[in-house]
C-alpha cells in the first residue's frame, strides 16, 4: 500500500517483502515495484533517499540487526524512518500486541535500538531528533501506536 501511495504521488518507491504470497496479492499497480527477498539477502542496486522500515526490524534476530542496519545505511542517501515496538512505548496496547506476535523476535528497549543505529553509522542530528518527536506525536502514529525512529546518514 505504501509503494502504491508513494508512486501515485509521483515518487519513486520500491518495496521488499519476504512473502511471495503477499507480493502475489499486492495491489496490481504496485506489484512491478515489489521484490520478494529478505533484508539479509537482497542485493541493493541503487542508492535511495530514505529507507522506510515499518514494523520490520523486530522480526530479525538480534544477531541480524547490525548487518541489516549497516546494509541499509550503505544504501541510504539521507536517512531511515523506522517503526519498532519497544517496552517503553506510550501506546501500551500496541506494545502488548507486539509481544503476542510470535514473529517479533527482537523486542528491546528504545535505548538498545538507538545503540544499534549509532553502532551502524546512523546519525542523531538535532534535525532528525526534532522530526522524530514530531512523527511520534502525529495523530496517525498515536492512533496505531507507532514507535518512530528517525536517523540520518
Amino acid at each position: 500500500f505504501l509503494v502504491r501511495a508513494l508512486r501515485a504521488e509521483g515518487r519513486e518507491a520500491w518495496g521488499i517483502d519476504h512473502s511471495a504470497y503477499a507480493i502475489a496479492h499486492a495491489d496490481e499497480a504496485a506489484r512491478p515495484y515489489l521484490t520478494c527477498a529478505t533484508l539479509e539477502t537482497l542485493m541493493f542496486t541503487d542508492d535511495y533517499d530514505m529507507v522506510l522500515a515499518f514494523e520490520v526490524l523486530e522480526h530479525l534476530m538480534s544477531s541480524q540487526i547490525v548487518q541489516t542496519l549497516s546494509r541499509l545505511h550503505a544504501s541510504a542517501r539521507k536517512g531511515i524512518f523506522a517503526t519498532i515496538p519497544t517496552p517503553d512505548m506510550v501506546h501500551k496496547q500496541a506494545w502488548r500486541e507486539a509481544q503476542e506476535e510470535p514473529s517479533h523476535v527482537t523486542l528491546m528497549p528504545r535505548a538498545w535500538w538507538y545503540e544499534m543505529f549509532m553502532r551502524t553509522g546512523w546519525s542523531a542530528t538535532p534535525f532528525y531528533e526534532l522530526a522524530e518527536r514530531f512523527a511520534m506525536g502525529h495523530p496517525v502514529a498515536c492512533a496505531v501506536g507507532y514507535n518512530v525512529f528517525l536517523r540520518g546518514v
